[in-house]
């Protein structure tokens, strides 16, 4: 059977796909990933730092816009060249939402590590985290995402003795995955 089909007058724009309404006339489109797609990858730094006894600092703080409504979002956290006293116990939480304030978000890591070095010498550690889909975006709006560290009773450092590169700093890694 001879069929025909009605070409658009114009380019489509970069990235778009040809649909058809079923009757011969085809038509640009954006084309949708298939559910479980990444569809983005971000990465977020913070360089070295003292975090002063008992005190709570945002190492990271950052926006990012998700492309897809109810996208579930994969994150990591790496954490280089720790260094605390002994018996020094620190806590390393991530967030993400749409509040500034990184308490208002969901809290998708929460990790809390205690120092065992000698009691004459510093610990030195490195350590990374993950969490696969604790957060869904409701909008394609900003969102945050924060790297909150908490010193215990002893000042803590991260990223210690750091050549400045991005794989010596601490590190959050976001994948957002389409649903």
């Amino acid at each position: 059977a001879d069929i025909a089909f009605k070409l658009p007058v114009a380019d489509g724009s970069n990235g778009q796909i040809l649909t058809t309404n079923g009757s011969g006339q085809l038509a640009f489109s954006p084309s949708t990933p298939a559910a479980g797609t990444v569809v983005q990858t971000l990465a977020f730094y913070g360089s070295q730092e003292t975090i002063g006894s008992q005190v709570t600092t945002n190492k990271i703080h950052d926006t990012f816009t998700p492309l897809y409504s109810g996208s579930k979002f994969a994150v990591w956290m790496s954490i280089p060249n720790i260094t605390g006293q002994y018996g020094s116990a620190n806590e390393f939480r991530v967030y993400i939402g749409t509040s500034s304030t990184a308490t208002n978000n969901t809290k998708v890591i929460d990790v809390e590590h205690r120092s065992f070095g000698t009691s004459t010498q510093d610990d030195t550690y490195s350590f990374s985290s993950a969490d696969y889909g604790s957060f869904t975006s409701s909008g394609t709006g900003t969102h945050y995402i924060t790297l909150r560290l908490t010193s215990g009773q002893y000042a803590f450092e991260v990223a210690g003795q750091s050549d400045g590169s991005n794989a010596m700093k601490c590190k959050l890694i976001l994948q957002e995955i389409k649903q």
